[in-house]
């Protein structure tokens, strides 16, 4: 009778130790998943500030950008440097247009390509690439995320420079903070 007296005390312990290792478990888990909410509210709270002051200081930014025409091919190259990650030597500016879409478009006789920069790459590809039969358009994307925080507006000026000096009718560019780079084989003129 002392050694079954004995199993259940040793049964009892052990059912006591699984009971409280399960209560720490659930107890455990419930502030882990406090902790994780916590930290989550503390992210968001950050990364809303930080997206904030970014606005903030595109905004002032923006007050200030003014492109000159000396800079616009050094401009046009680091846009497809941000957009590509590849340098491209921009040689010649070979067309800037308003109809049907806005758009910039440059050579890379080094790289053997044309580059285009427009504000609608899509509307460009179908209506300008497709109706004069060229295809193989790598296309990138240029914006505040991956330049400089005023990219956009930079670009804009740019092609309104351009714009004048070929008496094209300054047209109302749309404002988008990202602009489509396509890089096309120099296999004649997109």
């Amino acid at each position: 009778m002392n050694l079954s007296l004995e199993v259940a005390l040793v049964l009892t312990v052990m059912l006591a130790t699984l009971v409280a290792f399960i209560v720490a478990t659930i107890l455990y888990t419930r502030e882990m998943t406090r902790q994780r909410q916590a930290m989550g509210r503390i992210r968001d709270e950050i990364r809303a500030a930080v997206v904030m002051s970014l606005e903030q200081a595109r905004r002032q930014a923006l007050a200030e950008v003014v492109v000159t025409p000396g800079a616009v091919m050094d401009l046009l190259a680091q846009a497809a440097l941000d957009a590509t990650g590849a340098r491209i030597d921009i040689d010649t500016l070979l067309s800037v247009s308003d109809r049907p879409v806005p758009a910039i478009v440059v050579s890379a006789l080094e790289a053997g390509a044309e580059v285009v920069f427009t504000p609608a790459g899509e509307t460009y590809r179908e209506h300008v690439l497709a109706k004069a039969g060229r295809g193989g358009a790598l296309a990138f994307e240029v914006s505040p995320a991956n330049s400089s925080l005023t990219i956009d507006e930079e670009l804009r000026q740019a092609w309104q420079l351009l714009a004048a000096e070929r008496d094209i009718a300054q047209t109302t560019l749309p404002r988008r903070p990202i602009w489509d780079v396509l890089v096309l084989p120099a296999n004649g003129r997109g």
